[in-house]
């Protein structure tokens, strides 16, 4: 494990300035490295403690496996309890990738609900400013059928969704977060289709920095510029654990922070 490791209730350690919560799945961990430099970036630097509930194919709500590796919902997630040991402290919180539970089966109703329910717990935080990311329905809208049915199969294997399924619950969540966004006093970041290639869902790798860096504009009364991260940034906090995970039905866990970074940042994940 990299970095290291100190309770969080050991008196030697000092409260940081802010919290930032990064809650999604595969694009948050294809671009974590550049979202938690633009994350420090958006709150002006300095220390600071980043919460991050992520994964391929992590679901909001349920527990999720790919490739033997399974992990419990966002929502059932120990990032809930690690809040409240610190909850006077500013928030700063993004909720991405949303429409992945669609590819699972999940409707756009229990999906909102799960979403809502993440963003009721982040507000009670008092001094929070919420960002909340809508599907790129733009780019699934111009798919053809079977473009759709080719990445229903990729990368959800065993889903019993249809592409119409796909098309009007996609639709139906766009609308529904908007109305959990305003309900919440969340910004809504709505995500550029140049953003993406020929995937879909997935944001093209090199520009990871431009996307963090609106997603997470947010947050700052300042421009926020993008922010590349080095290969060994990377590779660091892509090889880390969560609190708590199953590899094929085995129970594993990590002690967390799993990193703390040169520059006064610790990383938890949940």
């Amino acid at each position: 494990m990299s970095g290291s490791y100190r309770r969080m209730d050991d008196p030697s350690v000092e409260s940081f300035a802010v919290r930032v919560v990064l809650l999604g799945a595969s694009n948050l961990v294809r671009g974590l490295a550049s979202a938690v430099v633009t994350a420090h970036r958006a709150v002006g630097g300095g220390r600071l403690d980043v919460y991050v509930a992520h994964g391929h194919g992590r679901s909001y709500g349920q527990r999720s496996r790919v490739l033997g590796r399974t992990l419990p919902g966002i929502l059932d997630c120990g990032i809930w309890e690690a809040l409240e040991r610190d909850a006077a402290t500013p928030l700063r919180a993004l909720l991405t990738d949303v429409g992945n539970d669609i590819g699972y089966g999940v409707d756009a109703g229990t999906l909102t609900g799960w979403v809502d329910a993440c963003t009721e717990r982040l507000a009670a935080a008092g001094d929070v400013r919420l960002v909340v990311t809508p599907p790129p329905r733009a780019n699934i809208e111009r798919l053809r059928d079977v473009e759709i049915a080719l990445a229903k199969r990729f990368f959800f294997p065993t889903s019993p969704v249809s592409t119409a399924d796909v098309r009007r619950e996609v639709a139906d969540l766009d609308r529904r977060l908007r109305e959990v966004a305003a309900r919440r006093g969340a910004a809504l970041v709505e995500p550029e289709a140049s953003w993406y290639g020929l995937d879909p869902i997935h944001v093209r790798r090199s520009l990871y920095p431009r996307a963090w860096a609106a997603m997470l504009a947010p947050w700052s009364d300042a421009p926020v510029l993008p922010a590349p991260a080095s290969v060994t940034r990377q590779l660091r906090l892509w090889w880390q654990f969560p609190e708590r995970w199953w590899l094929f039905g085995v129970a594993l866990g990590s002690r967390q922070p799993a990193v703390v970074l040169p520059e006064g940042v610790r990383v938890f994940f949940y």
